[in-house]
């Protein structure tokens, strides 16, 4: 048997502010604009991210308000994992790319968002992965103004569906497998 439960959950975005409304995932924004339903976002959207799930929250958010939106990534264009149509796509529809560009606080006023703060960045020397790291430049804070903000971070498989199974889980929610074998728990998984 084969364990292949896909990536449907958003990863959530670590800053202050996060939480309360006006913060929206960008794979529930994307799930609701293609099943017709409302979808609740401001007329001045921010997304923070870099890949296609990224550059689609753009295009969409960008029609939902018929406004361009501004993309926030902490690298360069270069480094984005979005396919380069995707990103040529959004930027051709007009939308702004701010690059090197890391989020550190969502910003309110009570209970609207009212910008985010963010910090500039370099990249360091090529990691193992062969990926350039952003560090933050000292002094370099910023606000961009906004009154909501698509989260497009990443995403993370949704495996709940495992709990009480043989397949046995590390404490971080992922699926533990044996390094010799590869399998997940139970003999041919």
């Amino acid at each position: 048997m084969y364990l292949a439960a896909g990536f449907q959950r958003d990863t959530p975005l670590p800053v202050p502010g996060v939480e309360g409304p006006g913060v929206v995932p960008a794979l529930g924004l994307l799930d609701r604009a293609r099943r017709g339903q409302a979808v609740a976002i401001g007329k001045h959207p921010v997304v923070i991210g870099g890949g296609d799930t990224a550059m689609d929250a753009a295009r969409t958010a960008q029609r939902l308000v018929g406004a361009p939106v501004t993309i926030l990534y902490r690298r360069t264009r270069p480094e984005m994992p979005a396919a380069p149509e995707e990103l040529e796509g959004a930027l051709e529809e007009g939308n702004c790319l701010e690059e090197l560009v890391t989020p550190v606080e969502i910003l309110r006023d009570g209970a609207n968002i009212v910008g985010v703060r963010c910090v500039r960045n370099e990249l360091g020397a090529p990691g193992p992965d062969g990926r350039r790291p952003p560090r933050a430049i000292p002094g370099s804070e910023f606000v961009v103004p906004c009154d909501t903000v698509i989260v497009a971070v990443g995403q993370l498989p949704e495996l709940a569906f495992l709990d009480g199974s043989r397949v046995m889980r590390h404490a971080n929610g992922g699926v533990m497998v044996d390094g010799a074998t590869g399998c997940a728990g139970p003999d041919r998984v």
